[in-house]
């Protein structure tokens, strides 16, 4: 008897995927199988023929990143070639059996999954910003959040001391 394994099925990244700086992207897949310590091989290209489709763009270019592991997994980080914003990636990933005794439907290659890198959105100050003296040690900021602001943070020597939705904030200092 012949056990055809099914290939991974990508969970993440799909659809639109923010920036985040550093650049920080996971790749999760699902094994499709079982009994086998697999070796994946991810493959990521940058859609350039839109319209087409992506076996297209699979047979005309080059991955612009590749790997092989043995987790389910993949943290794509600063190190690794930088994405751009508002590009269309695709994504494949391959499972095989290092011994040679397993086979793989599709040659273990799975479907070609898509995303896109969303625009950076530019990081505006907020407006009306003011601040009340408390005492020797503590003071109250407030502040009108930026149009179209999502996400609001205070960060003092690069390190974010406070996010959320809220307008003001008490501070003490020890």
């Amino acid at each position: 008897i012949i056990l055809l394994h099914r290939p991974p099925v990508l969970l993440e990244p799909v659809g639109q995927v923010p920036v985040s700086v550093p650049q920080q992207l996971r790749f999760v897949w699902q094994p499709q199988h079982a009994g086998i310590a697999a070796e994946y091989t991810l493959e990521l290209y940058e859609n350039q023929l839109t319209g087409f489709g992506y076996d297209a763009t699979l047979n005309a270019s080059a991955p612009v990143f590749s790997t092989r592991t043995f987790s389910p997994f993949y943290l794509y980080g600063p190190a690794d070639p930088a994405l751009n914003p508002g590009q269309e990636y695709l994504v494949r990933i391959r499972a095989e059996d290092p011994t040679g005794r397993s086979a793989f439907i599709n040659g273990g290659w799975s479907e070609v999954y898509a995303f896109t890198l969303e625009n950076a959105v530019e990081c505006l100050p907020p407006d009306n910003l003011n601040w009340t003296v408390n005492g020797p040690q503590s003071a109250l900021l407030t502040w009108t959040p930026a149009p179209g602001a999502r996400k609001q943070w205070i960060s003092r020597d690069s390190v974010a001391v406070f996010t959320g939705g809220r307008n003001s904030l008490a501070i003490g200092v020890e």
